[in-house]
């Protein structure tokens, strides 16, 4: 999840969904969030910055 706030449904439902699925999940927020718990990772910052240095290792 990318700059949400997770508190709006049915968006909130996708951390559970994708968990469900066996997939590892990637919050990135500059806020903490109540579902922060059902993430593998979460990376506190803007998303602006913290986006393209996890794009650059992937390139």
């Amino acid at each position: 999840m990318i700059g949400s706030s997770l508190l709006v449904s049915p968006a909130n439902q996708m951390p559970y969904v994708a968990k469900k699925a066996g997939a590892n999940t990637i919050f990135i927020n500059k806020e903490d969030t109540f579902m922060n718990y059902t993430a593998n990772l979460f990376l506190k910052g803007k998303v602006g910055e913290i986006l393209p240095i996890i794009i650059s290792y992937l390139k």
